[in-house]
């Protein structure tokens, strides 16, 4: 990966080959961005550490191209969604197939999982928005009424909701336990293909191609504002870990918001391209974009940038329930709990029809898994019934700030 210089705030950290046919997809890891995934038309999922030239992984064993990859908070488990409705969890600590779950009849868009334990939601070019139980390999519901490709999926910080967006211009809210529809949120004009959860507050922002970042209560159900329209359309959004702002990556640019007032803190040229996830660094941000094979990589620094916009006005860093940040807006409940997953149990619905690649790959070795079904209403409530405080483990270190160009080390003299 050559270093390639763009401004003192923004410079390409490199760019590389990394499948041998189209990239589809790219994802940053949650904690600091110096971790990254990614699918292709090649169907493998390769793991990459952010700044060096070779892979970590390489895994392959797909039998279609890999649409959508991301990370579960502990960044021990990665998930990868297939064109032939297939998704695939992997455990990076252990180098093994965990799950092989199918039930889509369409392409997956994007997977999530849940913050606290082992539940993934994945959206398709079906229009369904499917919630899994990946332990026991059990759908847990199946959420119905988007018109449209799902392109963008993420479960709440509380873990009570998720939320998903769609080709047909609309956010849709979830609620996770109940199974039901809390709003549908239509002010976007455009296919929206990005949203984001305030860490602390009952907020949400989503980026749309028609070009707008839009910020939503998700307690009142209703628009907070809307950013400065943008020359280009959406692709990712971002809040910063603390709450202090919102980035927003577009074709060619990156741009910092706050939301009250909503206003461009700071815009940052850059030709990324196709952007496809930001991640914060410490006080630098990470950003990825793909083109045909390759990725390119880039780096932010945070510290000349304008983003420490009104602490006072978007919240402090406590989170319970009960508290209010100077907005008067609520934030999340934090539940630092695991939850309980029984056994699967097979209902009178008709089973779900596998993909026969897939299974005929998994009988190849050794797997005698039974159909999946759909899980009974009275089984959710005990799969979503806490157990017991996790355990948790101490905060990773943060990794050294990349150097800019200029401040990269010289290279050693030549020999006489």
């Amino acid at each position: 990966m050559s270093a390639a210089g763009t401004t003192k705030s923004c410079w390409k950290l490199g760019e590389f080959v990394a499948h041998s046919s189209s990239v589809n997809c790219v994802s940053l890891s949650p904690s600091n961005g110096r971790m990254l995934a990614s699918g292709g038309d090649d169907r493998k999922v390769v793991l990459w550490m952010v700044g060096q030239a070779s892979p970590l992984l390489k895994i392959s064993g797909s039998t279609s191209p890999v649409q959508s990859v991301t990370f579960n908070s502990s960044e021990n488990w990665l998930c990868a969604g297939t064109k032939s409705g297939v998704v695939k969890v992997f455990d990076l600590d252990e180098n093994r197939l965990v799950r092989t779950i199918s039930g889509h009849s369409a392409a997956i868009q994007c997977v999530d999982f849940h913050r606290y334990g082992d539940i993934l939601a994945t959206g398709s070019m079906d229009t369904h928005l499917k919630v899994w139980d990946v332990r026991r390999k059990g759908c847990i519901f199946t959420y119905r009424g988007h018109q449209d490709a799902i392109n963008c999926i993420q479960f709440s910080p509380d873990g009570k909701w998720v939320v998903s967006s769609s080709n047909d211009n609309t956010v849709k809210l979830w609620d996770l336990g109940a199974g039901r529809l809390l709003h549908d949120f239509t002010e976007h004009t455009s296919a929206v293909t990005s949203l984001a959860f305030h860490p602390m507050e009952l907020l949400l922002a989503t980026g749309s191609l028609d070009r707008t970042v839009k910020f939503w209560d998700v307690e009142r159900l209703c628009q907070v504002s809307e950013a400065p329209v943008e020359a280009s359309g959406i692709r990712c959004v971002q809040f910063h870990p603390e709450g202090q702002c919102l980035f927003s990556g577009s074709q060619d640019f990156l741009k910092v918001y706050s939301w009250e007032p909503a206003r461009t803190l700071h815009s940052c040229p850059v030709g990324w391209g196709k952007v496809a996830d930001i991640a914060v660094s410490g006080e630098q941000l990470i950003g990825a974009s793909f083109y045909q094979t390759n990725i390119s990589l880039w780096c932010f620094d945070l510290k000349s940038m304008s983003s420490q916009p009104r602490p006072d006005a978007h919240g402090s860093s406590q989170t319970t329930s009960q508290s209010l940040s100077s907005s008067g807006r609520r934030q999340f409940e934090y539940r630092k709990e695991e939850f309980q997953r029984p056994f699967t149990q097979a209902s009178s619905a008709r089973p779900q029809q596998q993909d026969k690649a897939e299974l005929k790959e998994k009988e190849s070795k050794g797997g005698n898994s039974p159909p999946m079904t759909e899980v009974k209403p009275e089984e959710r409530a005990k799969i979503l019934e806490s157990r017991q405080r996790l355990m948790r483990t101490p905060p990773k270190k943060t990794p050294p700030p990349f150097l800019p160009p200029e401040a990269a080390a010289p290279p050693p003299p030549l020999p006489l």
